[in-house]
């Protein structure tokens, strides 16, 4: 995208919308990931006998909630 926005082919907008799915694609594919990691270390404590889940999932703080009210100056 970036080439064809160099010779001109492509406006700068859709350049930034091209750059805007690459990101968010890229953030959803982190969040699946942090998410498949909570989901096997809940499943490795429930095989191991550990403590409930609920005690667990209560102290494990959530990314979205940190992102959505700090990243509103940007």
């Amino acid at each position: 995208m970036q080439l064809r926005f160099s010779s001109m082919q492509v406006d700068v907008f859709a350049l930034l919308v091209e750059a805007r799915q690459r990101i968010a694609a890229m953030r959803a594919a982190i969040e699946a990931k942090r998410d498949f990691w909570l989901a096997q270390s809940d499943l490795t404590t429930a095989v191991n006998g550990g403590g409930s889940v609920e005690t667990q999932k209560e102290s494990r703080p959530t990314t979205t909630a940190q992102a959505s009210g700090s990243g509103g100056g940007h």
